[in-house]
């Protein structure tokens, strides 16, 4: 939506994530064969994010609405177009992160 209509999105707000770089391919190695990427099992979830004071019924409810991921998707370059978004205003919010990573972006 921000590459395609910047128009439309007066704030964009990122939390404990960021903006993608054009030509990033989220999962370029992952097997033509994989149609879909699943919500992995929470312990290897845990390994990658803050599940910290969700409670087993939250956990159980964020499963049951998890959504796939397309493998075509993860599989295909970011193609971004528009520079028009980069003038949106924006608030990171990062729990933890290298200012010279937020810079990059």
């Amino acid at each position: 939506m921000l590459d395609r209509h910047p128009e439309l999105v007066h704030r964009v707000v990122w939390v404990d994530s960021g903006p993608v770089a054009a030509g990033t391919i989220y999962a370029p190695d992952l097997p033509e064969e994989v149609e879909e990427l699943p919500l992995p099992p929470f312990d290897v979830l845990a390994q990658q994010a803050s599940l910290d004071g969700l409670s087993p019924e939250v956990l159980e409810r964020f499963r049951a609405r998890a959504v796939p991921e397309p493998g075509p998707v993860l599989r295909q370059r970011v193609d971004l177009t528009n520079d028009a978004g980069r003038t949106v205003p924006t608030t990171l919010g990062l729990r933890c992160t290298s200012y010279g990573w937020m810079r990059q972006l």
